[in-house]
């Protein structure tokens, strides 16, 4: 009798164990499935962004180039009436230009391709500082990244966020920080502005469509975020990002 409780012990714990695997397998399974479409996902929209810019660079920016050549052929060659249009022609197609320019290289960030996350981030900066009256200080520790998709989602957050700042914060001052704690198995990117803020938090219908964005993409890499804000004392948000999401080869 002891024999038989005994065996169907043994064989309930097997059991149990055995449950307890394949939960973990299907736990591990869909990780990864979630990981595929993430990484599916965000390739298809980036390659969009890239064919959109090598046609803005291309096409239009070719386009730009030679109407721009032959208004100064007409210019040569007409009276005082004429060059003073032809030149005010010349501004505007320079202008559109630059425009093209602009645009082309928000869609797709050619640093951080070539020289990495933190070099992508500081242009980034100076190009906001360049364009506003905000100072931003951007400060990066012990940052060794390697999956150049999952670094694009976190240059997407903080362009959001920088956006959201230049539109919305009327901040004057603006601090950003990647960093690893020591005995953390995260890193931590913080960004803070002295802008107006707003109320948190608010119901989801209410929540803006940038923080929404935030939000998503944070969960695309798997991480966490908090946000502290409220009416007239700035803005914060900390975003946590699993070391091994960013160390993980892409192949």
């Amino acid at each position: 009798m002891f024999l038989f409780a005994g065996g169907i012990i043994l064989f309930l714990n097997s059991y149990q164990k055995r449950i307890l695997s394949n939960q973990l397998k299907m736990q591990e399974m869909e990780v990864k499935h979630q990981q595929e479409l993430f990484y599916g996902n965000l390739e298809s929209m980036e390659n969009e962004r890239k064919r959109i810019s090598r046609d803005l660079h291309d096409e239009v920016g070719a386009a730009l180039s030679t109407t721009r050549l032959i208004v100064c052929q007409i210019q040569e060659k007409d009276t005082d009436d004429a060059q003073t249009l032809t030149e005010e022609c010349k501004k505007m197609i320079d202008k559109t230009m630059d425009n093209i320019r602009r645009i082309s290289n928000d869609m797709l960030p050619h640093g951080l391709e070539e020289f990495g996350l933190e070099y992508a981030i500081e242009e980034l900066c100076d190009k906001v500082m360049m364009a506003s009256d905000i100072d931003i200080d951007f400060d990066s520790e012990d940052y060794h990244g390697v999956n150049k998709k999952a670094e694009l989602v976190i240059y997407r957050i903080v362009q959001e966020l920088l956006n959201n700042s230049l539109k919305h914060a009327r901040a004057t001052e603006i601090n950003i920080g990647i960093q690893k704690p020591d005995e953390e198995e995260d890193y931590l990117i913080t960004y803070q502005d002295n802008g107006i803020g707003f109320e948190y938090p608010v119901p989801r219908k209410k929540a803006g469509l940038g923080i929404m964005n935030i939000e998503n993409r944070v969960k695309m890499i798997f991480g966490s975020m908090k946000l502290f804000t409220q009416p007239q004392q700035g803005f914060r948000i900390e975003i946590k990002v699993p070391v091994s999401i960013l160390l993980q080869n892409e192949n």
